[in-house]
């Protein structure tokens, strides 16, 4: 049984993965203002009308009924796409400067001064190779030939 927990979990989340993926298409939003529109052309056949408290009550009770789920839904999906871009960018420091894995990797889940320590340090990186750059200097010599050497600044 243990072992099917992480297929339901996975199961689970490619679901709200594909509610959220169809939530916001074209389609859905058409669906919600057409829905919207037959709740308000309703209002001429029941009885009172616009005064009707009844039919208020039922529309009110099932935009607050779904927008209390898709809080959770929108949340879900915004700590996926948050851990997703995390492990990127700690991918391309990594690569780019050389930096300890094991100081970005979770780096999101470290109290404050960790983070601060981690960026002073990228930050430093940084500025050092930006300042190996700066530093080569290319001899206005470079392909000429020996009769025709300009004097060295």
């Amino acid at each position: 049984m243990p072992a099917e927990r992480p297929r339901i979990h996975h199961q689970a989340s490619h679901a709200v993965s594909k509610l959220t993926t169809f939530l916001g298409s074209f389609t859905a939003i058409a669906a919600a203002a057409l829905l919207v529109a037959l709740w308000a052309v309703g209002l001429l056949f029941v009885r009172g009308g616009p005064f009707n408290n009844h039919y208020a009550m039922v529309i009110t009770s099932v935009t607050t009924m779904i927008t209390f789920v898709m809080v959770f839904i929108i949340q879900s999906t915004q700590n996926r796409e948050s851990r997703a871009m995390q492990t990127k960018l700690d991918a391309l420091l990594i690569a780019k400067h050389g930096l300890d894995e094991g100081e970005l990797l979770g780096l999101e889940d470290k109290p404050d001064g960790a983070i601060r320590d981690v960026q002073t340090d990228v930050h430093g990186a940084e500025r050092r190779a930006t300042e190996e750059r700066n530093r080569i200097v290319v001899s206005p010599n470079v392909g000429v030939r020996p009769s025709e050497h300009l004097p060295e600044a």
